[in-house]
């Protein structure tokens, strides 16, 4: 694994809702990433630290872990670390997009933004999206629109 994912000018202009992670390496925005899929499926809390630190367990080691935020991630904040993945380094892709999966693996249920998150980040990666285990299902399938009834 290469010493970093990212290049060091896309780790600047973060919003105030990712300013935690300003102080982290590079992998601070893909980091606000994590934190997002987390959130769309569990809220700020327990359960979602849980997911976000899955997908960290890949990419860094436990002492480079950058904290849960309890705040929700902002739009500018996604907006924001999806301009600066499209950074990353070929090698980290593969790596990347896997811990995605990771996060979006836990609690065997995933939500349509999460899906829709994945999918946008690996397009602006140029990386295939990684395939999630069998068991992950979405999360209810009665309520979803007709036009997404289709997708699964």
């Amino acid at each position: 694994m290469p010493p970093s994912f990212f290049n060091s000018a896309s780790i600047t202009g973060l919003t105030s809702a990712g300013s935690i992670l300003a102080n982290m390496i590079p992998p601070g925005l893909g980091l606000i990433l994590y934190a997002a899929l987390a959130q769309f499926r569990f809220g700020p809390g327990k359960q979602g630290q849980n997911a976000y630190r899955a997908g960290l367990m890949g990419m860094l080691p436990p002492q480079k872990w950058v904290p849960f935020a309890e705040a929700l991630v902002a739009p500018a904040a996604l907006d924001t670390a999806l301009a600066g993945v499209a950074q990353i380094h070929p090698t980290g892709k593969k790596s990347f997009s896997e811990g995605m999966a990771r996060v979006i693996a836990v609690g065997g249920q995933l939500t349509v933004p999460q899906v829709d998150l994945l999918r946008a980040t690996c397009l602006v990666i140029d990386c295939a999206v990684p395939v999630l285990p069998a068991d992950v299902v979405f999360e209810d399938p009665d309520s979803a629109p007709a036009a997404q009834l289709s997708a699964r």
